[in-house]
């Protein structure tokens, strides 16, 4: 198949939903012909990868500049299918696909199913049902999805996996425990950006003293910075969690280790394509 793949939510822009379409895009392209239509992207290296990145910042002139790239392309080509990676870009596919005669798709989450404003839910949700297929990453957003009006039958559940050929729990746990000194204590790890829906705060406000009166040797690692590229989240998490450790005293059993950068545990040695990616 040839794809034209339009997203917001790409390297280098960081978090869990453009870490997973980095990893949708390289497996996708092992197969099929994908072109992507990016956000903005200070890299000359995308052009090789037939990635086009927008010229500058910001969503509004994202949308507009994706429009005009799209039939651009379209014009230019021909496509089996145009795939959004999130609903917010699913009008725009819908009026592509409309336009060139092409087979939409879009990949759903749950937060951008259920996002509570109601020009968002008019303009955005509200053109889902128009998908030709549309892919959930759980049956929980399946549910939503369909509660949204969608045909379930145009609904495929895959849900997100793991490359265990980048992560080795045997080989790497007792090290990273040493390397943090944590060899003698019972972890309890969070990898994620911080936003407030995901309920750090409150884990850390009333489990953690529970957990560690009955287990004093606990020790809860937090990897991940505030969401300040996302749409939906700005709060100052890293804060309010650093204000509530010292308020319960629990000092030395919470570490926020901020940002931590995602490099490949086996670097490609055919000059391939991983990226090192920010994991937020």
């Amino acid at each position: 198949m040839k794809i034209l793949f339009i997203t917001w939510n790409f390297p280098p822009k960081v978090g869990g939903m453009e870490t997973m379409l980095y990893e949708i895009w390289k497996q996708l392209r092992s197969t099929h012909e994908v072109i992507v239509i990016g956000p903005y992207a200070d890299s000359k290296r995308w052009a090789e990868e037939r990635i086009y990145t927008a010229p500058r910042e910001g969503l509004s002139f994202f949308l507009i500049w994706a429009l005009v790239q799209g039939i651009q392309l379209l014009a230019q080509q021909r496509f089996d299918l145009i795939l959004a990676g999130s609903a917010l870009l699913s009008p725009l596919v819908i009026l592509l696909s409309r336009c060139f005669g092409t087979k939409s798709s879009s990949n759903v989450y749950g937060l951008d199913l259920v996002y509570p404003h109601w020009l968002y839910q008019k303009l955005i949700c509200a053109c889902l049902p128009y998908l030709d297929f549309v892919v959930a990453i759980s049956t929980a957003s399946r549910d939503i999805a369909i509660r949204k009006g969608i045909d379930g039958s145009k609904i495929e559940v895959i849900h997100a996996g793991v490359d265990f050929a980048r992560f080795d729990p045997k080989t790497q746990i007792e090290k990273l425990k040493r390397d943090r000194r944590l060899s003698d204590q019972h972890v309890i790890l969070s990898v994620g950006r911080l936003a407030k829906r995901k309920g750090i705060l409150e884990f850390v406000r009333y489990a953690m003293p529970i957990i560690t009166h009955a287990v004093p040797d606990t020790v809860f690692v937090l990897a991940g910075g505030n969401p300040t590229d996302a749409l939906a989240h700005k709060e100052d998490m890293h804060s309010l969690i650093e204000a509530e450790v010292a308020k319960q005293g629990l000092e030395t059993h919470v570490r926020l280790m901020g940002r931590v950068d995602q490099r490949p545990a086996a670097a490609s040695t055919d000059g391939g394509d991983d990226l090192v990616l920010p994991r937020d």
